[in-house]
Formats: C-alpha cells, structure tokens, sequence
C-alpha cells in the first residue's frame, strides 16, 4: 500500500517536473519571438552574415503606401548589446528617419524611405487674414515637428455663414507661392492627404471653441471623415515643441488660430516665406514701374468698419438699410483727414499715395480729391487702365484683389494704417522683416492736435 502511494506520489512529481520545463520552454520560445521581432540577432563565432525577412511600409512618390517584405542582410556584432555600435540596429515602421543598417559588404542593401507626416490645417470662419495667420500659425507647427503641411484652401469672409458653396473658397495657390514655402516645409495637396488619411486620421486642437464647425469644414466641404472622439485630443495653446502623436502619419489641427505665436525666430522664417502668388507679384510690378514718375510711394488702408456691418451678407435686410444710411458719414472723414495727409505727402516728399478701401467705400477717393491732386491718388481703379490678363483675374475676384492691394501696401515707401485690422496686422509684420516703417492714420500731424484728436475719436472707428 505504501509503495504504490509512493509510486502515485513520484509519477504525479514528474508530472509537475514536465509541465516546469514546458511552460519554461515557452516563455524562451517567447522571448526569443520577441527578440527576432526586434531585429536583433545574436553573434555568431563564424562571422557569417544572417539574413531576416521583414515587412516595412515603402512610402510611394503620392504619399501612399506599400507593405513589402525585404531581405535585410545583418553583420554579426561585434560587441552584442553595444548601442553605439551600427551593425544590427533595428529598423521601425513607425520611424521617419532613414537608419543606416550594418551590413556585409557583399550583401545587397536596401533602406526604407521615410513615410510622410501630414498635418492638415482646418479653419472654419473668420476674414481671410484671420485665415491666413491661423496658416502661418499650423506651418510653424509642421516646421518644428518635421511635417509635411496640407495645402487647404482659404475662403471668402464668413466662410462656413456663407453656406457650403465651392465658389466662395480659393486655392492656397492663388494667394501664397506653393514653391517658396516648400523652401522651409514640404508641402502636399489636399487631394494627396485625402487619398492616403481619409479614415485613418487623428487630431488635436488647442480650444474647445466652435471644434464641431471645423469638424463640418471637414465633412462638408473638404470631404474628409472626421478624427473619432477618442483620436481628438485637446492641446495646450503653446504646443509648438511638445511630442504630440509624433509617429501619427495623418495628423489634423482643428482651429489653428487658437495657438499662440511661434517663437520669433520660427514666426519670422514662416513670415518671410509667405510670399504673394506670381499672378500678384507680376501685377504690383507692372503697376509700381508705371506710377508715381518714379518718386515716393506711400500707401494708405482706408477700413471702413461701419460699412463692413452694412454689407455682411449674414446681417438681417432691415439692418442692412439703417446701417446703410450711415456709409455716407463714413466717407465723409476723408475732408477732416485729406489736408493733413496732403502736408504730410509734401512734407516727407512723397509723390503719390496708393488708397487700399474696400468696394463699397469709393467715395472717400472723390472727398480726398477735393484737395490732394487726382494725379498724386492711386486705388484698384488703376487695374483698368492697361489691359493685361493678370488684371482681369483680379478684377474678377475680390479675394485676389484684397491680395494686390496688400502687396502694394507692403512695398510701399510708407504705410499708413487703422488701429484695429487684421489685414494691416498682416502687412505690418511683413513690413518689419525688411525694415520699412507703418505709422498709424491718427499719428499724422494736423490729426494730433486738439481738433485732429476731437475727430480721432469721433471716427475712431475708421482711424
């Protein structure tokens, strides 16, 4: 009886001995599963080179991707577990960089290309230098994360309140040089980014404000599956440096305008890289070879804020016509401010003086007339004198004309703006870069005195 528990006793021991080993056998199976998934195999005392079959992700001339299965011929190392050592290193899908593999020198090479990082800006409203800042905001981004920017188009004032029309967007193409800025960050278009994120996108944003309206810029107009909530994440405002889905490929900000400005050394490349299109270039040439006989060019930005209430395409009909009433007042400021300016062009020796005002304000040129000579005065009339190809296109389309008059009003010899505007914010940060003064309308002489001041403030909102 004794003998046979002591024999049931040793066979149930060698039982649990065998399921020791096997179970110790399956986590080294593991182990060395894991070690041969991280490329890293071990010396061999032969020198021989070993070869691993490996699937990587080869990047296409489109941004797209191909899985294939590569023959990487691995050195033996010479010191195992050597970091410093370039035999053997690993190769990871998810890495960007091209990694130099250690290899025998009969063996054949190959290195993956770098897969493409996007970041596609999605702006939902705002004026189109609203627009253009919150660009310049997401470019500085993709600079210092090593992405690749997505050329979204820009839209007319209002954007999404306009209702989603293709006609009130334009190309980023027609307002910025696509070749200048690709200098400092690759670039791609919106169709490259749709054929390799649409459905497999991430995004960040750095406010809660309005992100469900960005979220329809991308599904109704852009065409693009929006970032499932729990792929949206909420960054802080000064993100610019931190490692946020680094090794996301299809990476989206919502609402860029919410990020605070770059440092100033990334803010001024960025700024001296947003180069007007060539259509504008060509344009401004022309104009300022053919005007001021050579002399003195200043440039004025007449913002009529009252107007601008009175024809917003989202105001009520009955607003509309009261505030209409008042457009007249506005333009009338040109007889306070027009002897003034005039002293100030004779003073400074300025020949002639370009006058940026929207459409509906072209009454001011006939009140500053009554006293500065028709010949000194310039505005977007002048695009009708010659007839060239590139003035018709801007003639057509306020979105380009709003461009040339900003690029006028950056070359100019000096540029006089309002107090409050995003558009002369924009050529005013321009202008720094390349030393040229802005002086503010209300500055002039004649408007700092105590009747200037009284009229300062009555129209401050012009001024």
């Amino acid at each position: 009886m004794v003998s046979a528990v002591a024999v049931e006793m040793s066979w149930t021991l060698r039982k649990h001995v065998a399921l020791g080993i096997a179970l110790q056998l399956l986590v080294l199976l593991a182990m060395l599963s894991w070690l041969l998934q991280q490329g890293v195999m071990f010396r061999t005392r032969i020198g021989v080179s070993t070869f691993q079959t490996q699937e990587v992700d080869v990047a296409n001339e489109d941004g797209t991707f191909n899985t294939e299965n590569i023959s990487l011929a691995l050195a033996p190392f010479t010191n195992f577990g050597n970091s410093s050592s370039s035999y053997g290193q690993h190769i990871s899908v998810n890495d960007p960089r091209p990694r130099d593999i250690g290899i025998n020198s009969t063996a054949i090479t190959y290195q993956p290309r770098p897969r493409k990082r996007y970041l596609l800006p999605v702006i939902h409203t705002g004026g189109q230098n609203v627009q253009f800042t919150s660009f310049k905001k997401a470019t500085a981004f993709a600079y210092l994360q090593n992405r690749t920017i997505v050329l979204a188009p820009f839209f007319l004032h209002g954007g999404d309140q306009r209702g989603w029309n293709m006609r009130h967007w334009r190309n980023f193409s027609l307002a910025f040089d696509v070749d200048i800025l690709n200098q400092i960050v690759p670039v791609a278009s919106l169709n490259e980014f749709k054929s390799v994120c649409d459905g497999r996108m991430k995004a960040i944003h750095p406010s809660n404000d309005r992100t469900f309206k960005a979220n329809k810029t991308l599904e109704r107009f852009l065409e693009i599956e929006r970032a499932p909530k729990k792929y949206t994440f909420k960054t802080p405002p000064y993100a610019y440096d931190s490692h946020i889905l680094e090794e996301e490929p299809c990476l989206a900000i919502l609402l860029p305008h919410y990020l605070n400005p770059p440092e100033k050394e990334v803010g001024d490349l960025i700024d001296n890289h947003f180069v007007r299109s060539p259509i504008i270039q060509e344009a401004v040439d022309f104009v300022l070879d053919n005007v001021c006989q050579g002399g003195r060019l200043m440039a004025l930005h007449w913002r009529n804020r009252t107007g601008e209430a009175c024809v917003h395409f989202w105001r009520r009909e009955e607003v509309k016509k009261e505030c209409m009433k008042i457009i007249p007042e506005a333009a009338q400021i040109a007889k306070f401010i027009s002897q003034p300016l005039k002293a100030f062009m004779d003073r400074e020796n300025f020949a002639c003086m370009y006058v940026a005002h929207p459409n509906f304000a072209k009454d001011v040129m006939m009140y500053l007339k009554e006293t500065i000579p028709e010949d000194r005065l310039i505005d977007s009339d002048i695009t009708t004198t010659w007839n060239m190809s590139a003035f018709r296109q801007l003639n057509a389309d306020p979105f380009q004309m709003s461009l040339f008059e900003q690029e006028i009003c950056y070359r100019a010899d000096l540029f006089l703006r309002p107090v409050v505007s995003n558009w002369s914010d924009f050529i005013e940060e321009q202008r720094l870069l390349i030393g040229k003064k802005t002086t503010r309308v209300r500055a002039i002489a004649g408007l700092d005195s105590h009747a200037g001041r009284t009229v300062s403030k009555r129209y401050e909102k012009y001024l």
